[in-house]
């Protein structure tokens, strides 16, 4: 992934959670063995959703043991600690995200230091655990 820059590393969960942008400005969610593309402004709306989601569990509004993100063609379901753990990451990719992207505007090239510190954490692969409980879906 030389042309990619990892923006979360997250290994917390069940599954791996990573986010990462190619150059052009493609990013990626990668999700145990799922790697799911999108532009900017989708991930700015799936992020919005996923956050809506996380602060009605924190609230005790959901109780559910999975649930359920379908993002275009691709679906992930997610234990609730995982699905917490995603939202966490994507909150911490934004900020990076942003940090890079004002970087760029003000035509600064950030150092590898500052760069690495994103993706501090080794990235595992897992085994997936399936789970036929209570799901929600999240569109």
């Amino acid at each position: 992934m030389n042309n990619a820059q990892i923006l979360v590393n997250n290994t917390e969960g069940t599954q791996p959670i990573c986010v990462y942008r190619w150059k052009e400005g493609h990013l990626y969610l990668f999700y145990g063995y799922v790697n799911i593309g999108m532009c900017r402004t989708c991930f700015a709306k799936l992020c919005r959703s996923i956050f809506e989601m996380h602060r009605q569990i924190e609230q005790g509004a959901v109780e559910a043991s999975h649930m359920t993100v379908n993002y275009a063609s691709t679906t992930l379901v997610l234990p609730v600690d995982d699905f917490c753990h995603l939202s966490d990451s994507l909150a911490q990719a934004q900020e990076h995200l942003e940090f890079l992207e004002d970087c760029e505007d003000a035509g600064i090239v950030p150092s590898r230091e500052e760069c690495d510190t994103f993706a501090e954490k080794p990235f595992l692969f897992l085994p997936q655990i399936h789970d036929d409980t209570q799901r929600i879906h999240l569109n």
